[in-house]
Formats: structure tokens, C-alpha cells, sequence
């Protein structure tokens, strides 16, 4: 589902616009009765693409946030903007070990490549614990198919 289902054509408009049509959205995925859902936000606070709107529109619901940053100090202002703290940082940003180191002690958050699959287990039980599912036995039990 993307805002072009609702008639825009991009996130820059009126407030007032964006979120009846964020209300448009919301009421359609609740019609499709998901499990879950990844909600992309790919708005910098520093642009007009209403981020903090869409952020504040789904704050109740989120269980899990996954940023992918360019940088460390880009995860800094992402939880400074929007006062949101995610639980992994994924990205550019967590390409090298000093990457990674700095995002941890800058943010006091998980840094994680997930391009490296020495990684996916580790995703895997965050997912598991943040949404509450089961992943890794899912994936034992179609290895065995």
C-alpha cells in the first residue's frame, strides 16, 4: 500500500491533506486484517515529506523499528527529530566495525550489517522478540520439507 493508492502522488502536501489520506491508508490495511506490516518511512526530518506526521500517525502500533542509516550521526538526529529510538540500525552506516562502533556508543543502539549472514540469527531473535513470532523454527521446519 502506498500513498499513490490513496491519490498522491508524494508525501509533500498540506498536513491537513496528508493525513486524511494517512487515514485512507491506515483504514485500508486494516480492512486487509495483516498479521503485521513493514512501514517504510523514508522521510529525513529535514525535508517537506511529513515523516513526523506518518511517524505520530502509527507510533501506537509499531513494535519493531529498523533504521537504515548513512551514517552514525544520521541515526542521531533520526532519534533526536523524532524522539523514536529504533532496535536495530541497519544501513551504510553499519558497513565497517568503526561504523558500527560508533552508532553503539553515539546512540546506545544495536548496530547490525545484515548484508553479513553471520547476522541473520541475531536479526531473526530480534524480530522474534520485538513482534513476537516465531522465525527461526519456521525456517528449521521448511528446511526440512
Amino acid at each position: 500500500v502506498d500513498f499513490v493508492d490513496a491519490g498522491l502522488p508524494s508525501t509533500i502536501c498540506p498536513r491537513k491533506v496528508f493525513l486524511s489520506k494517512m487515514d485512507y491508508i491506515k483504514n485500508y490495511i486494516s480492512m486487509l486484517d495483516p498479521d503485521f506490516a513493514v512501514i517504510e518511512v523514508g522521510a529525513s526530518p529535514l525535508e517537506p515529506y511529513n515523516g513526523d506526521l506518518a511517524i505520530e500517525s502509527i507510533r501506537k502500533q509499531i513494535k519493531c523499528v529498523i533504521l537504515c542509516a548513512s551514517d552514525p550521526y544520521a541515526v542521531y538526529g533520526i532519534i533526536k527529530a523524532f524522539q523514536l529510538i529504533p532496535d536495530i540500525v541497519t544501513g551504510i552506516a553499519t558497513n565497517t566495525k568503526a561504523g558500527r562502533n560508533l552508532v553503539e556508543n553515539l546512540c546506545d543502539v544495536r548496530a547490525l550489517n545484515i548484508i553479513d549472514p553471520k547476522n541473520t540469527g541475531e536479526l531473526k531473535r530480534i524480530l522474534e522478540r520485538k513482534l513476537d513470532i516465531n522465525l527461526i523454527s519456521k525456517s528449521l521446519e521448511e528446511q526440512n520439507r
